[in-house]
Parts: structure tokens; sequence; C-alpha cells
């Protein structure tokens, strides 16, 4: 189940990267500009505009599902520090306070319409197209998630319909990471923030965030950028500083008018100290306080993607993607959140290789009258991953490191995937019709060393879907979909034992109606979901194992609602607003906690924002709200003494920011973000070291952007 070492995998990444460059090599003299949008059907666009932010394509206001975006005008607006602030602004996406192992920005937990939030794992979340975690089968978490905010221009949410296209654990939807473009001319763009806060009684904190974008195109289309994204200093707690540099090299060769090759080299790196959950009483004393002294993170990844597209005459579309990754991460915990109980310290080293490789193919044509858009296309990822714990047991207060590590588990996985689709558009004047299928066949195996046991799964699921949209005038436009979801078990979830329990993998059926209109300056969505999981696992908190909860029901309503004034003649004329609210109702349907809510999801969440431009100056006001949550699915309400379990109180948080355009290329902002220094928190109660984690209080931050 191993595979090549890093220098082979380097080697192979390099590999990528220099194959495009050799295919330069064919490109046709004189070639005129980039290639056309394709004829794909309705998807992510994973393209990224030139180097300004623009809204969403007039593609995605007509896709036949849920969708949301935030661009980095919207992110700037709203005082997003990092990403877990940036997805609150779409309805339906849950960000928890930064808790457990993903205390810091080198991880994120991600929840849709109320499922399991803890590290993102029922979401396909991606970066230009390209799966984002270290193995989308074995391990799709993200307690690695190697990429930075300063490296997006923008963040693309599809929350239904996409079962065909993309996979697996998309039952929550797919987010795409778009990454800034290559420039068309030279040149690029800088910023610099810094955060700062009085909580901490040496004196606050000052964290660092610095992003660089520079490069070009010529006049065929060919083009390179390279990027950086650095965040360095400590957060608002002590032992919470973080190094995290983020380095990307995209390239494009244009071949002819009609094909490109492009991609990118991308190496990421983090390390960072874990100041740990707080107990009831701790956190009496000092919500930002720590006391855990030795805790700590380490991660990186490099990667390498290629992608071959060719677009013929405009009736036809062949894409071919190539991925190939290495990534590390490794956490050292102690078993309780405070040392002076600890008895136990772990360090869990993981390594994962994942290679990948997608051709797809699209076709337009008119057969009886009757516009069609086909697509066809299939995926192959093998992935590789060991996983070991080192554990030093002790005397309660004893100095950890005096004692030796033993190996108390060591274990290597590896997956075989296929998936095969097929989707179709058939337009039938205002409606259009889209069924399709998805076919996920999976092997997935895990070996453990210390005792020899090897655990492995087959699967093979067909995953139907039919997508409806109807545009009933230019302003309105309709839509429904229904279809099926697939998870397999990811590596963790395969027993180590003939004694442990053999989990089923998760099936889900999801459906959703809604509609999105466009009015003069008003624009607004509303959308109804509903999903049925048939065998959800949960990870179980008392026996700290996961475990199948059984059917679980998600039901709710998401709305989105802006306005700009900028067509009235009147002083209001530099004004916008606007507000989303999601309504979701996530049960377990079965068992001893049958009609109780899944852990650690809110009722009720919405953000309600304004901003207003006059001349070189504009002004932005963001609010973002929750509603209380449940640690675990008995829905304790009582605190425990340790912090894990109890009612999390919900809470509102308002954000301000003036921003000043120095010179037309420069922008300078000063902001407050949590401006009525409002106390938040929430628990982790999957972790034997649970607890209590605070929210950020209030922040300062100074910000300046500039173009060249």
């Amino acid at each position: 189940m191993h595979r090549s070492n890093d220098i082979h995998r380097a080697a192979r990444v390099a590999l990528l990267w220099l194959a495009a460059g050799c295919t330069a090599a064919g490109a046709a003299p004189g070639a005129e500009g980039p290639a056309q949008a394709s004829v794909t059907l309705e998807e992510l666009d994973v393209t990224a505009s030139p180097l300004a932010t623009v809204r969403v394509p007039a593609a995605a206001r007509i896709y036949a599902g849920s969708r949301g975006e935030a661009t980095r005008t919207d992110l700037e607006a709203a005082g997003a520090k990092n990403i877990t602030d940036a997805l609150r602004l779409i309805p339906g996406v849950q960000t928890p306070i930064p808790n457990g192992p993903a205390t810091g920005d080198f991880a994120q937990s991600v929840g849709i319409r109320g499922l399991a939030s803890r590290l993102g794992g029922y979401a396909t979340v991606l970066l230009d197209g390209v799966p984002l975690s270290s193995a989308p089968y074995l391990q799709p978490e993200l307690s690695l998630a190697p990429v930075s905010f300063g490296m997006l221009e923008r963040i693309d949410v599809i929350k239904g319909g996409a079962a065909v296209r993309y996979g697996p654990q998309n039952v929550g939807g797919v987010i795409n990471y778009v990454t800034w473009p290559i420039p068309r001319d030279f040149g690029g763009q800088i910023r610099l923030r810094g955060n700062l806060n009085g909580s901490d009684p040496a004196g606050g904190f000052l964290n660092g965030q610095s992003d660089i974008v520079i490069g070009g195109s010529n006049g065929e289309g060919s083009g390179l950028a390279l990027l950086y994204s650095g965040n360095h200093g400590p957060s608002f707690r002590p032992r919470s500083n973080q190094d995290i540099d983020d380095v990307m090299l995209k390239y494009r060769v244009q071949l002819t008018p009609e094909s490109y090759v492009d991609g990118r080299v991308h190496g990421y790196s983090a390390s960072a100290e874990l100041p740990g959950p707080l107990d009831q009483a701790a956190y009496r004393r000092n919500p930002y306080g720590s006391t855990n002294a030795y805790q700590s993170y380490d991660g990186s990844r490099i990667e390498g993607v290629a992608r071959y597209v060719n677009e013929f005459d405009g009736t036809k579309y062949f894409e071919t993607t190539v991925f190939d990754l290495s990534s590390h991460r490794s956490f050292a915990l102690s078993n309780r959140n405070r040392d002076s109980l600890a008895t136990q310290f772990d360090v869990t080293p993981r390594n994962y290789n994942t290679f990948g490789v997608e051709p797809r193919f699209g076709l337009r044509s008119d057969p009886f009258g009757v516009p069609q858009e086909t697509s066809i296309g299939y995926r192959y990822i093998r992935e590789d991953a060991d996983e070991k714990r080192l554990r030093r047991s002790f005397r309660a207060g004893s100095y950890p490191f005096l004692y030796r590590p033993v190996p108390n588990r060591d274990s290597v996985g590896a997956t075989e995937a296929h998936a095969f689709y097929l989707d179709d558009k058939l337009t039938f004047g205002a409606l259009t019709v889209m069924p399709g299928i998805r076919v996920e066949d999976v092997t997935i195996g895990r070996a453990n060393n210390l005792n020899g046991f090897r655990a492995e799964e087959h699967y093979t699921v067909p995953l139907p879907s039919l997508r409806l949209g109807y545009t009933a005038s230019p302003d309105l436009f309709l839509y429904g979909n229904v279809g099926r979801s697939f998870g397999s078990l990811n590596f963790l979830q395969l027993p180590l034992s003939r004694s442990d329990q053999k989990l089923a993998p998760e099936i889900a059926t999801t459906a959703e109606i809604g509609a999105r209109t466009t009015l003069g300056g008003l624009t607004a969505e509303i959308a109804w979901f509903r999903l049925s999981f048939d065998n959800q696992i949960e990870f179980d908190a008392i026996r700290s194992d996961y475990v199948n909860v059984g059917r679980t029901l998600h039901r709710g309503v998401e709305m989105g609602l802006r306005y700009d004034f900028a067509s009235l003649d009147t002083a209001l004329s530099g004004l916008s607003a606007y507000a989303t609210y999601a309504y979701t109702r996530a049960t377990i349907q079965e068992g001893a906690f049958a009609g109780n809510d899944l852990r650690l999801y809110s009722r009720h969440t919405g953000t309600v924002g304004a901003g207003y431009a006059t001349g070189p100056w504009s002004f932005d006001w963001f609010g973002y709200a929750q509603s209380d949550q449940f640690a675990d699915e008995a829905n304790t309400v009582p605190p425990s003494a340790d912090g894990r379990f109890g009612r999390i109180p919900g809470w509102v948080i308002w954000n301000a920011r003036a921003t000043y355009a120095v010179t037309p290329a420069s922008r300078l902002s000063l902001g407050v973000a949590n401006v009525f220094d409002r106390r938040t928190f929430t628990r982790a109660s999957a972790e034997d070291n649970g607890g209590i984690f605070a929210g950020p209080p209030r922040t300062l931050y100074v910000e300046l952007r500039t173009r060249f």
C-alpha cells in the first residue's frame, strides 16, 4: 500500500509542469487570443476573471440549483480575515469558531445545511476545480487545508444539483476556491494586512498577512503568474503563533486558437502552536487564556496540475486534467484540556499521496430540432496513506518529553476509485431538462501494521440526478433538482481489528426547488431543500469512535436579497444593501436520540450589510448572526465541568470598515471586527481533550492593497 517517497513524488509533480512546457513548443505561431467559453453544461466556473472582481457570470444565474458566490469585493466589505469568515457570507453555509485541532488558519471546518462541520467532510472542496483534501476518498476532511485566504479571488458554492459532475461526498454541496488569474498584461497586486487587539494581558497580538500576484500574458494568450500568501504571528490567545507560507506558479500555453494547456505547481507549508481548549472554570477566569503548553501542528503539501482543453469548432469540447499531490500533517496533542491533568501526549503523523486523471468530452447538437448539450466523463483516483500515533504516557502533571514515545497505532491504506458520469441538457423553449447519472466504483482498504489485520471494502453505486430549469421571464428563473449522493468509508472509519464495529457507507437523497430574480438594482433568491440520509456516520464523543446514527433528515429554506442604488440619481446612488437568512432543521430519525438535533449546527443564521461610496471614500457595515447549538446528539443543555458538552449560545457580531483611495491603483482600509466586543465560544466534544474555544474579541486591522 506504500508508494514512491517524497523525492520521487516531487519529481513527478515537476514533470507535470515540464510536460506542459514541452507542449508549448508545438503552439501554433500567431495564435489569436485565448479560447472562447466552452460548451460544457452549467457547472462551477473554474476560470477566474481578469485581475478585477466581477459578479456571478450570467450562466450561474440560470444554473438549475442553489448557488452562491463571494467575490473579493464582498469579502473585503465584510472584513473577512480568513476563509472561515468568508464562507459565512453564503446562506446555508456554516463555519464554526475554529476549535479542536482546527484552531488555526491551516485547517477548515465547514458544514452545509446542517451537516457536520468538523473539518468539512460533507462537502466536495475544490481549488480551481481540483480536489483540495489530501485524499478525497481516504480522508476527505481538511485538517490540512492547503490554501490561504489571500490566494483567492472569489469563492463559488453549489449547494444542490452537482452530484453527477462532482464527487464523492458532495451531499452538502461543492465549494470551489478560485485563485487569482494570470494577468492579461504584465502586472499584479500586493496586499498587506495587520490585525491587532487588546485581549492579551501582555499587550495584544499582531498577526500579519501579506499577498502578492505578479505575472502577465502575451498576445496569443500564453502566460505565467506567481502567487504568494503569507500568514505569520499569534492569534488572540497565548501559544497561538502560526507561520503559513503558500506559493503557486500558474501557467497557460495557448496551442491554437481553440486549444491550450494550463495548470499550476503549488507548495504549502504551515506550523502552529495550539493553545488547546478550556474547561468551564478556566473559561470563567480568562476566556482568552491557555492551559496547554506543548500542543503543536505542522503540515505541508506539494501539488502539480496540468489540464489540456480543446474547444474545436464551438460545438465540441474536450478536456483532460491530471493532478498529483503529496501531503503531510502531524498534530501533537495532550489527552486533557489542562497540562496538570494530562497523562498522555500523542504525536499523530499522516502522509498522503494522491494521483488523479479526468478526461471529459462535451458535444452540442440539435437532433430533431431540440438543442442538446451532452457531457461524458471519467475520473480515476489512486490514493495511498499511512498514519501513526506515538504516545507518551506519564504521571499527571509530569513533563511529557521526559518519557519515550511508544507506537500504539500504525496503519496504511489505499484507494482505487473509478467514476463514470453522463449528463445531458435538453432545451424546450424556456424549459431545460437535465438528466444525468454518475457511477462510483471504489475499493478502499486499510492494514494494521501492529497486528496484521486487513480490512477492505468495495462499492459500486449508481447516482442518478435530474435537474429542471424554467426561464419564466427575462427577470425570473425557476429551478428544481433531485439526486443521490454517496460517501464511502474513509481511512479512519475502517476497522483495525475483527472486534471493531463495521460501518455502512453513507447514501443520501437530496432535493431542492428555488427561484432567482433580477429587477433593476434588486437581486434575490430563495430555495427550499431536503436531504435524507440512509445511514449517516457521526463521531460519538462518548465512545470516541465513529458510529452509524441511522437515518437523518435535513430540511430548510435559504434566501438572499441585495439592492444597489447606483441607478438612482440621488444622494443614495453610492449605497448598496444586502441580507441573507437560512433556516435549517437537521434531526436524527431513529435510535436512542430520535427527534434530537444533530450536533454543532444552528437552526437560524443570517447576515446583513450595507456599503456607501462617495468620492475616494467608501464605508461598509456588516453583521453576522447564528442561533444556539448543541454539542452532542443527546442535546445536553447544562454545561459539563470539562467544557465539552452543553448548549452553545447564539451570537451576533458586527464589523465596520472605512477605505480611502490613495491613488487610482491603491487603497488603504481601516476596520474593526466584532465592533461591540461580543464574547462568543464553541465547544469541541469529539476529542479526548475537548472543551471550550473562545471566538475572536474586538480586533482592529489596517490593510493596504495596490495594483501595478
